[in-house]
């Protein structure tokens, strides 16, 4: 269950407390008799749960502790607003010595409705009785709701956390990659395709990644959107897409002119005809020909033409984002960031990012796979698969690399999850922190097995888990150039 859906199952429960107690107080007196709220045993989520005992006391700072942890702790003066109605007169505690209410008006059904305990039966007999049993319904309610299980987890809500935005709208804190879907020598099928991007948008991850390069310029990601939007279209409005181009038609090779630029998002326009916005259009790298003012200059153009939402960079460096955003704002910042790759911390990226509010797109978060165990060397990459010509997978070097790789899962096991898990943990824990952007990362993944992994149960991670993480890093940087 979310920490969202739980705060607003909270705020539920207490609504309905407080309307029943305003609308049963507008027609008479009530009595709040008994020894108030029922009692019930919580569970913590630990590795060894523990049982804590049901008193008072810890109930009412278990209580505090759970609406402070759901960020509603000014409900925590649900006391005091009682204690005012009481003043009032809605609720009178008939056992008291000051009690104003009478046997008789609490006395509201016929005798002969009572039963022999002194329960009404088919009426509201004991009004002191019908609140507690509200209370109790719906403290019942709310336990039943959380205890579900023998142990209970709550996320706290991070300091200065916030769902990231895009283009004014909001994402999810992990994107979808989508480049293996259609530029992969085995590509998966479009029924599988349009299964996981089901998945993944049903579990919050709404910012997918996409290029006119992931492909032939016959079959890359356009194409597949548009199936799958004409498959499903209530998706699209949902969807917040980012699409890289800006290449030689069918080439690798960039063309910062504005002809080609023009070119590129009339044919992503083209292909998608109409079933999806391009909400962030980036430029998969920086002609060395043009300035990032000329790049950004068309651009903003086409924004203003409404062609584009917004205009991403890709692959820069820090100064190419100053002089960027200084012409348009710029919407995101795509850039390799993982455990397998940190340059992007030390080379002014990220700093950057911060100061100037622009989001960072954290591409390959697993490390091309090998934080996901995919494979351990070179042998073991697929033949045709790019990979195979990068220097980090060469032999030499993984020998040493993959030192890195097993420190993460030995943490991962202690953790209990995987180490895909520890990977995008590392990055959502340090999204945010004092000098660094929001960072978004964008795992990929072709099933939906896959995509479920990346985005649930990943925790997050304890300073000193950070600062595990932060050794591991220096102890075994790795080695050989990204390309």
């Amino acid at each position: 269950m979310s920490q969202s859906t739980r705060s607003s199952m909270l705020l539920n429960f207490l609504l309905l407390t407080i309307l029943a107690l305003s609308s049963f107080g507008s027609t008479r007196p009530v009595s709040m008799s008994g020894n108030g709220l029922s009692r019930c045993d919580l569970h913590s989520r630990s590795p060894s749960p523990r049982v804590i005992p049901s008193t008072e006391e810890y109930r009412d700072k278990l209580m505090h502790s759970i609406l402070n942890t759901l960020g509603l702790g000014a409900l925590n003066k649900l006391d005091d607003w009682k204690s005012k109605v009481e003043d009032l007169g809605v609720i009178d505690d008939s056992n008291s010595p000051n009690s104003t209410v009478t046997a008789e008006q609490n006395s509201v059904v016929d005798e002969s409705t009572k039963k022999s305990d002194g329960q009404q039966i088919n009426g509201m007999k004991d009004p002191v009785g019908f609140v507690g049993d509200v209370l109790s319904t719906i403290v019942d309610k709310f336990h039943e709701a959380f205890l579900t299980q023998d142990e209970v987890t709550l996320t706290p809500v991070q300091e200065g956390k916030k769902m990231p935005s895009l283009v004014g709208k909001e994402v999810g804190p992990t994107g979808y990659g989508m480049m293996r879907m259609t530029w992969n020598p085995q590509p998966p099928s479009e029924e599988q395709c349009f299964e996981t991007l089901n998945t993944a948008l049903a579990l919050g991850s709404n910012f997918w990644n996409g290029g006119e390069l992931y492909g032939t310029p016959e079959y890359n990601s356009l194409h597949l959107l548009n199936k799958y939007f004409t498959k499903y279209p209530e998706s699209a409005d949902k969807v917040v897409l980012s699409i890289k181009g800006g290449l030689k038609r069918g080439q690798l090779v960039p063309d910062g002119s504005e002809a080609n630029i023009r070119r590129s998002v009339d044919e992503c326009l083209r292909v998608l005809d109409g079933k999806k916005t391009v909400d962030i259009f980036e430029c998969a790298r920086q002609d060395p020909n043009t300035t990032i003012e000329q790049t950004v200059t068309i651009l903003a153009q086409l924004v203003k033409e409404g062609k584009i939402k917004g205009i991403g960079l890709s692959e820069v460096d820090a100064e190419t984002i100053r002089r960027a955003h200084k012409v348009h704002p710029i919407a995101a910042v795509e850039v390799e960031l993982s455990l397998w790759d940190i340059h992007t911390l030390n080379d002014g990226v990220a700093k950057t990012c911060a100061e100037l509010g622009i989001p960072l797109v954290a591409y390959s978060p697993l490390g091309r796979g090998v934080l996901a165990g995919a494979f351990t060397s070179l042998s073991e990459i697929p033949e045709g698969d790019f990979r195979r010509l990068l220097p980090k997978y060469q032999d030499e070097a993984m020998k040493h690399n993959i030192k890195l790789v097993n420190e993460v899962k030995d943490l991962a096991s202690r953790k209990g999850v995987a180490p895909v898990q520890i990977a995008l943990a590392w990055l959502l824990t340090l999204s945010g922190k004092p000098g660094m952007p929001t960072i978004i990362p964008i795992p990929g993944g072709t099933t939906s097995d896959k995509v479920t992994q990346n985005l649930q149960g990943v925790p997050r991670l304890s300073d000193a888990e950070m600062v595990e993480l932060d050794r591991i890093l220096k102890e075994h940087e790795v080695r050989g150039a990204r390309y």
